[in-house]
Formats: C-alpha cells, structure tokens, sequence
C-alpha cells in the first residue's frame, strides 16, 4: 500500500480488492511500508505532494495518501526519531478526501482505455 502500488487504494474506493475484502471478513486491513525501501520518496515531487495537499511534503503526501484508503484500519511504520512519528501522526490526521484520492489514482496509474 503506497503511493507506488496504488491499485489497492482505487479498488477500496471501488469497494472491491483485498482491503474491502477484509473488511468484508471482520479483518482489520493495516498499510505496511508506506515508503517501500525508500524508493518511493524521490519519486514524489514537490507538486505532486501538493497534489496531495498543499503545503505536505513527499513524506506527509506518501502518508497522507496510504492511510487514507477506504476501509483501512492504519498504517505501519518504524523510525527511530520520534519527531517523525509526531510528523506522521499529524499528516494522518486529516484523510485525503474521496475525491482527490481518486484523482491520484487516476495520475498515478491512468485507468485503462
């Protein structure tokens, strides 16, 4: 569940895929590796983090964007550094709205024709 693997988040907007599906089951569905190796954060630039939500930076954006799935219940992560749980915890606050998540979507991997 990342900004990079973004399927999921449009099937949870769909109400299909394997977060509803748990949902479905009375599981739990939790995000891991919102970073996946630190690979995705160049990735994010500065106005698709904007995108996002103005003023978030590629970090906050990959957050924001992986937590607000539809029908998961949060996000894994690991730092040593607790200025970056308070960091996180405040980019997840507020869920990227429905409708922008679905722009994203779109952005990120275009629906096929």
């Amino acid at each position: 569940m990342s900004m990079v693997k973004i399927a999921p988040v449009r099937q949870g907007l769909e109400g299909s895929g394997p977060i509803a599906q748990a949902s479905q089951a009375g599981l739990q569905g939790w995000a891991s590796a919102p970073f996946p190796g630190g690979e995705l954060l160049p990735l994010i630039t500065p106005k698709l983090a904007e995108a996002v939500q103005p003023g978030a930076d590629p970090v906050e954006a990959a957050l924001k964007v992986a937590a607000s799935a539809p029908g998961l219940t949060g996000v894994l992560m690991s730092t040593t550094d607790s200025r970056h749980y308070a960091q996180a915890a405040e980019a997840i606050r507020e869920p990227v709205p429905e409708h922008r998540l679905k722009e994203l979507c779109d952005l990120l991997d275009p629906p096929a024709r």
